[in-house]
């Protein structure tokens, strides 16, 4: 299976929230979270090569993304 899917960050102008839409094929995420100017976060994510499986890792920073560590890990698996 070939994966593909749209992701979209929205920043709401009124009280400056982020709203994360993200998804493959049969997943959809919908996130809001304020935003903070001192706190950054990113993820990365790797998919098997079989497609059964994505492991994820969150970092934070703290200093404006000067430095980064891990928040937590995770990994998605396909249940059939």
């Amino acid at each position: 299976m070939i994966l593909s899917g749209l992701d979209q960050s929205v920043v709401d102008p009124s009280d400056h929230a982020l709203t994360q839409n993200f998804g493959q094929t049969r997943v959809r995420v919908l996130e809001r979270f304020a935003l903070d100017p001192d706190f950054s976060q990113r993820f990365t994510r790797h998919f098997s090569q079989d497609n059964d499986s994505i492991v994820g890792e969150w970092e934070m920073s703290r200093d404006g993304g000067s430095s980064w560590s891990t928040d937590f890990s995770l990994t998605y698996a396909r249940m059939e």
